[in-house]
């Protein structure tokens, strides 16, 4: 193996620094700007490795690219399109890769600071429950958490259990699960919350066993979600006695897309959101059902 060429020139530009041993103060000791070459230009100060660095705006860029299937290169063709040349980037090819493996090894590190914090508040907290799954690779899969409150509240209020797994915007494009409730003064109380790789219905299975795990066995009465067929499976697995109910909004949604009637949304949203006793909402409910002649297509097709 040939070694590497020699790429001093006897230069004696240089700086000399040190520290004063009685204030601990450093000070410059000696300075010279004498160069026996030629200065690079400052439009290729860029591809200096000391000069090379991938900023954070440029890393979420890399990031955008990429999910959109773009591959490095192509990347950084297009930062060089923008910078007006290769040379005017400020970093190379290389250093998009450097980024891209950071990133990964930080997401291991994040598992492990994840689970460290948990363990963290068991310590102060002895009810503090969490499960996880691990796929082929060791790899963090799923993780559901619920501290001591949350157990206790679901203990009082688990009469109806909201599941929305709607909070998909994190940078680890996973969908975030909340399990909440409504207490007694009309206050929303959070159950659970879960982390999962993705949505489907073997995931879904496991993320219920394990909040019946952390609840002692106790199942909801009443399950509120969106129209997931792999969430309803599931929770005809695992809660089988619970009655399942689509939320208000996806509610709404289907009697705007196949009723339509803009009467008739008043009054269907009058007996969804008021706070009706039940002989009102009945009389109301079969009023417009009458007057709007719906009878057919509410028994028939199931409409809402």
């Amino acid at each position: 193996m040939d070694p590497r060429p020699v790429t001093r020139c006897g230069c004696n530009a240089r700086i000399k620094v040190h520290v004063d041993s009685r204030n601990r103060r450093w000070y410059v000791d000696f300075f010279s700007d004498e160069h026996n070459h030629d200065m690079l230009e400052a439009r290729f100060r860029g591809m200096i490795w000391s000069y090379r660095a991938i900023k954070t705006r440029h890393l979420h860029q890399i990031n955008t690219m990429r999910s959109s299937g773009l591959r490095v290169p192509t990347i950084f063709r297009a930062f060089a399109n923008q910078s007006g040349g290769f040379e005017m980037v400020g970093f190379q090819v290389k250093d998009i890769y450097n980024a891209i493996e950071k990133q990964r090894r930080a997401g291991a590190s994040d598992t492990d600071n994840a689970l460290k914090y948990l363990q963290m508040l068991k310590r102060r907290d002895p009810c503090m429950f969490w499960k996880y799954s691990l796929d082929e690779q060791r790899r963090l899969h799923n993780i559901f958490w619920c501290d001591g409150a949350s157990q206790y509240d679901f203990n009082i209020f688990r009469d109806v259990m909201g599941f929305d797994a709607t909070y998909g915007r994190n940078k680890y494009k996973c969908p975030l699960v909340i399990f909440s409730g409504v207490d007694h003064h009309m206050r929303i109380v959070v159950f659970g919350c879960a982390v999962l790789s993705k949505e489907g219905e073997e995931r879904c299975v496991w993320l219920l066993r394990a909040f019946l795990e952390a609840m002692k066995g106790k199942a909801p009465k009443s399950v509120i979600t969106d129209d997931d067929q792999a969430m309803k499976s599931a929770i005809k697995a695992v809660f089988p006695e619970a009655h399942h109910r689509l939320c208000s909004w996806h509610l709404l949604h289907n009697a705007t897309a196949r009723v339509g009637i803009p009467r008739f949304m008043t009054k269907f949203r009058l007996c969804l959101m008021g706070d009706l006793e039940v002989d009102d909402f009945e009389d109301i409910w079969n009023d417009a059902v009458e007057e709007f002649g719906l009878q057919k297509k509410i028994m028939g097709q199931g409409y809402v």
